[in-house]
């Protein structure tokens, strides 16, 4: 079997890239990890799906991942890393042989797995897929975040604070509208239909009302 050795991951419920990386999550020095180079086909299915493992895969990996940790060297019971030999995904599985989190690397560090990748042969994994995982491709975590919490905000000032929320719709897009139910439907869908030019402004003037982001 072949390893890495010496890398960060960020293993959560979905792969951020190494840029969307936030300060408080957790990430974890391995010392230690199974490689496995797959097919670009494969590789897609692990990163967009969630999957169950077979046995003998469970096997290949039980406890081969090691941690460093304060008190010394912790394991992992079911982790590695794929590679196409273009990118490179680390997923962590359950004990019932089901991914359940996942990172991308860090980029010098993936230009390191990439090269040992490309001196190794392909793999077989026996997997089967049980679900897609619901992925935002073209908005980065913080504009999926954003979106997640500007849309209870957006109950809240209609509940709350209806004057502020025609506020919101004045400054962003430059007409009045008593109607909160008009404002709320019109932001949605201007989000929807045109999302990185109505973002900023949406972003900036929470930025300045002090709501959280």
């Amino acid at each position: 079997m072949n390893y890495i050795y010496d890398i960060l991951v960020n293993l959560g419920d979905k792969p951020y890239d190494f840029y969307d990386w936030n300060l408080d999550d957790t990430i974890e020095h391995i010392r230690k990890i199974p490689l496995f180079h797959v097919s670009s086909i494969i590789l897609k299915e692990l990163r967009e799906c969630r999957i169950v493992i077979r046995e003998e895969m469970m096997e290949k990996l039980n406890n081969k991942t090691e941690v460093f940790a304060k008190k010394g060297i912790e394991l992992i019971p079911y982790a590695c890393l794929f590679s196409d030999g273009m990118e490179v995904l680390a997923i962590e599985f359950n004990h019932q042989g089901v991914s359940v989190f996942k990172s991308k690397l860090l980029l010098e560090e993936e230009e390191e797995v990439l090269e040992v990748v490309s001196r190794i042969p392909e793999s077989q994994i026996s997997y089967t897929m049980i679900g897609k995982e619901e992925m935002e491709v073209f908005k980065t975590r913080k504009e999926v975040e954003f979106l997640e919490e500007f849309d209870q905000e957006l109950s809240r000032l209609k509940k709350e604070q209806a004057q502020k929320l025609r506020y919101l719709y004045y400054e962003c897009f430059n007409k009045k509208e008593e109607n909160v139910n008009i404002i709320v439907k019109e932001i949605k869908k201007s989000l929807k239909e045109n999302f990185h030019d109505t973002y900023p402004q949406l972003y900036q003037f929470f930025k300045l009302t002090s709501v959280k982001k």
